[in-house]
């Protein structure tokens, strides 16, 4: 399996949240989002990931991960790199569960729990 193609994604309801696809040769897609200045976050999975990622076997994820998250001391921050990168790496896991029919959750180990608390801001999707 290759990673064919990387797109961004944004909605005109939701501004501040950059949605990633990961398309392979196999037909699978895998989704992964973001938040916070969308621009520069859809620039840096294009300029910055996607010229590497292309080509690539998507289901090595952890090491896709240390490619992006360590080229560059200033990446350890919640700057826009982090972001492209977070999102990027969500939608890599979504693949690998996709295509071994597995939750992320197992593929990570397992579930821990039985339930687990919600929060919510009530701020809604326009929070941020």
């Amino acid at each position: 399996m290759r990673i064919t193609a990387i797109e961004t994604i944004h909605v005109g309801a939701y501004p501040n949240i950059t949605f990633v696809e990961v398309r392979t040769d196999e037909g699978l897609v895998g989704l992964g989002e973001t938040f916070r200045g969308p621009q520069a976050v859809a620039a840096h999975v294009h300029e910055g990931i996607a010229p590497y990622l292309l080509g690539r076997d998507p289901r090595t994820v952890e090491a896709h991960s240390h490619h992006m998250l360590n080229g560059y001391l200033g990446f350890a921050s919640t700057g826009t790199e982090m972001r492209a990168a977070n999102a990027v790496d969500i939608a890599l896991w979504d693949l690998w569960g996709k295509a071994t029919g597995q939750s992320i959750a197992q593929l990570l180990g397992g579930a821990v729990r039985d339930r687990v608390r919600v929060y919510n801001t009530c701020a809604g999707y326009t929070y941020n």
